[in-house]
């Protein structure tokens, strides 16, 4: 192929022999990243990293906590999506949902970043309007 590819060039034989080249270069790789991703999700073997969405204050960078009592450290409060916190702070904060941004956060950080800004542990928070959280605990 490679030969008439050369003989014939510019030509629609060419052009036909380049769009088989590239499609059997690239496909089985896509396909392959397809597969992987699949199964990755299927099995514990290869988990995907959690995403969550935390609030924070634009001004300190201080996190949105949920405290039990005064004196005691709080909860961070994670968000499944981004859209859950917007909403969260649109119910709860609308006043003060423009000195506060969502970002990011993966679950791989979150042990890190509960020691240190000492907190008790994370509030996962399943219904921003209610709201409904389920508290866990750091140990």
């Amino acid at each position: 192929m490679g030969i008439l590819a050369a003989v014939k060039q510019n030509r629609r034989t060419d052009q036909i022999l380049q769009i088989v080249s590239y499609a059997g270069q690239g496909i089985p790789s896509f396909i392959t990243v397809l597969f992987l991703l699949f199964f990755a999700q299927l099995t514990t073997h290869y988990p995907l990293p959690m995403i969550y969405y935390i609030i924070r204050s634009r001004s300190d960078g201080k996190y949105l906590t949920a405290r039990v009592d005064d004196d005691t450290s709080g909860y961070l409060l994670l968000f499944k999506e981004d859209f859950d916190a917007m909403s969260y702070l649109n119910a709860h904060a609308a006043d003060l949902a423009n000195r506060l941004t969502v970002e990011p956060l993966a679950s791989a950080q979150i042990g890190s970043l509960l020691k240190r800004w000492g907190f008790a542990g994370v509030g996962i928070v399943n219904d921003s309007l209610l709201p409904e959280i389920e508290f866990l605990q750091h140990i």
